[in-house]
């Protein structure tokens, strides 16, 4: 105790010595872009228990009496945010009309508790600047509660449309119920954005209800909310508990706007033996409704899906049959429906060629797999896939014609395309052959693959490993190698 009260006491000492002082005139003349130690020595001692006062109360009676810059005031605030005071208000207070430092004042007096909320809410009247209203506003709506709400309302109901706008939107984070008369007001609000705020309020006022477990706050406040909201979608699927998957596939199948939401509210929720509705309507659904379900129907993981989907491969809407497709990556398993994503694949049609080369390279059924390896008997793309599939027989096949004396230039392609790092100690066995082409055509593969790195540590390191065994350092192989990688 005696050696922490003598620390104290020269951390003190120092605060008050004519060599620290100096440090106050740095801060007070610093400006963007100069030495600012200041700033890391001042931390330092407002960090520590026996100057931390003298810090804060120096700083203040700095920033009230001498003209400091906005950088430095900005500087002040990061180190008096963990120890301001009541005290300090006064010296942050003319700051909350100043656009430039408003931010920073605000964020001192977040941490004062209810001073600084009586501070914030004493300068919105007096403020005219709208982006320091605005500042203001937002600090204040971090409080909660219904002091918060009622200090905010009076902007919400402003002529000022934008204003109006910004506040109600403030409101919509405050989970108190004080909030519900003027959100109820602005839902009836003639000018649009001020009605879309609130009904955007309304909802998240309502989610924040509903995850507090009051369901008829959530419910009161969705009442005053449009069927055509969007964003009350979800939640009032939610609350609707066992009839909200009816509510959204009601929606998806309608078609319009509050499809794509009702089809996003929808996922982790769909069930096959739910859907029987929606599949006996899918083929007749609007365009926007098609979209939203096959989404659901993808998302689910049920491959009983797949079959209500895929007649939209031929469809004449670029969205759906792209998105059917797509959908063959996850929740496709039939034979036929796989190979017309095969046949879609060569036919080299931007954008569904790509797509279907997806489903080709990721769908995980045996049946994708089969497929492949037929198509590998005569077709080197084929035989590409499911390389890159990880399939081992296929890599083997792939690496014994490219050490065939008659190997064609599309089969040294293939090898550089699917092989990885990891392969590359293995594949460097080829540096061994007495048939000198094909020693070089393996080197010429492990420079385009390291080379492709673009990291020079990562070369050296990975090329005594990939050659160990392979090719001696001196040996021609290895110099050839390691020539053209610059090393």
């Amino acid at each position: 105790m005696k050696t922490f009260g003598l620390f104290a006491a020269l951390a003190a000492a120092a605060a008050f010595s004519p060599a620290f002082a100096d440090v106050y005139d740095d801060f007070a003349s610093y400006d963007a872009g100069r030495d600012n130690a200041w700033f890391f020595e001042l931390s330092a001692l407002a960090q520590k228990k026996g100057s931390a006062a003298q810090v804060r109360e120096n700083l203040a009676r700095a920033i009230s009496s001498k003209p400091v810059s906005d950088a430095a005031f900005r500087g002040a605030c990061l180190i008096l945010k963990p120890i301001a005071d009541s005290d300090t208000i006064p010296a942050l207070a003319p700051a909350l009309k100043n656009p430039a430092r408003v931010s920073s004042a605000c964020n001192v007096l977040i941490g004062l508790g209810s001073d600084g909320f009586d501070a914030l809410k004493s300068a919105l009247g007096s403020v005219s600047d709208n982006y320091c209203r605005e500042t203001i506003i937002s600090s204040i709506a971090s409080f909660g509660g219904s002091d918060a709400a009622e200090a905010i309302a009076p902007f919400a109901l402003s002529d000022d449309a934008k204003l109006a706008e910004f506040a109600t939107v403030a409101l919509g984070t405050i989970g108190d119920s004080a909030v519900l008369e003027t959100l109820e007001k602005n839902v009836k609000s003639s000018n649009p954005a001020v009605k879309k705020a609130a009904e955007n309020a309304l909802v998240s006022f309502a989610r924040l209800r509903f995850a507090a477990g009051d369901r008829g706050g959530a419910r009161r406040a969705l009442a005053s909310v449009g069927e055509d909201c969007g964003s009350a979608v979800r939640l009032r699927a939610l609350i609707a508990k066992k009839g909200g998957n009816r509510y959204l596939d009601k929606l998806i199948m309608g078609g319009g706007k509050l499809s794509a939401p009702a089809g996003r509210a929808m996922n982790g929720r769909r069930e096959f033996s739910e859907s029987a509705k929606i599949i006996s309507a899918f083929p007749k659904l609007p365009r926007e409704g098609k979209l939203a379900a096959m989404g659901t129907f993808m998302l689910s993981g049920d491959t009983r899906f797949y079959p209500v989907i895929a007649p939209e491969l031929d469809s004449a809407d670029p969205d759906i049959r792209a998105e059917a497709i797509y959908a063959a990556r996850f929740i496709c398993t039939d034979d036929a429906n796989l190979r017309k994503i095969w046949d879609i694949y060569k036919q080299w049609q931007k954008p569904f060629s790509p797509l279907a080369r997806n489903v080709l390279n990721e769908n995980p059924s045996p049946a994708m797999a089969a497929i492949l390896k037929e198509k590998a008997k005569s077709d080197l793309i084929a035989l590409e896939i499911l390389v890159i599939r990880g399939d081992v027989d296929a890599r083997k096949k792939l690496w014994e014609m490219f050490a065939a004396p008659n190997r064609s230039p599309q089969v040294a392609s293939t090898v550089e395309k699917t092989i990885t790092y990891g392969d590359l100690p293995e594949f460097a066995r080829f540096l061994k052959s007495s048939d000198k082409s094909l020693a070089t055509d393996a080197s010429k593969i492990i420079i385009k693959k390291l080379a492709k790195s673009r990291d020079k540590a990562f070369m050296r390191s990975a090329l005594p490993q990939i050659m160990k065994g392979n090719a001696d350092e001196g040996g021609e192989q290895y110099k050839f190698i390691s020539s053209k990688l610059g090393l």
